[in-house]
């Protein structure tokens, strides 16, 4: 009776030690299933961020146009309020003027706010959200 277990024990057969083997080589393939999919996250998280980043990048170029574009309005409706004060305008001719300056605002503030969406879409997919809050 002594010799078959010690013959078990030197050949790698006891159930134990089977199970044991068994066990790490479960935890070696789980372990490389997590490394493949943390991968894949990693590249769909960088695929996303491009995403994000080429979508700031429009949102920046439309807001700094529409800041050039607006620039002229205002001062525009700088001379019609001189104008106006005067007495040499009309006050439909000067409310228009108003309502036009106002829509270029308007879509400064529209092109800036998507700009501000754009950057927070990248910070929540770069940063953990407390970090977004702050």
């Amino acid at each position: 009776m002594i010799g078959i277990p010690l013959f078990e024990g030197s050949q790698g057969g006891g159930d134990a030690v089977q199970n044991r083997a068994i066990q790490i080589s479960d935890i070696q393939i789980k372990i490389a299933e997590l490394q493949r999919e943390r991968a894949k996250l990693a590249d769909e998280i960088r695929d996303k961020v491009a995403k994000a980043l080429t979508n700031f990048d429009g949102a920046r170029v439309d807001f700094q146009s529409s800041q050039v574009l607006s620039a002229r309005p205002v001062q525009e409706f700088q001379v019609w309020k001189m104008r106006y004060r005067r007495g040499k305008l009309e006050t439909e001719s000067f409310l228009s003027h108003q309502n036009s300056l106002e829509h270029a605002k308007m879509q400064t503030y529209t092109s800036w706010s998507k700009m501000r969406r754009a950057l927070f879409e990248i910070k929540l997919l770069v940063l953990n959200v407390q970090e977004v809050e702050n």
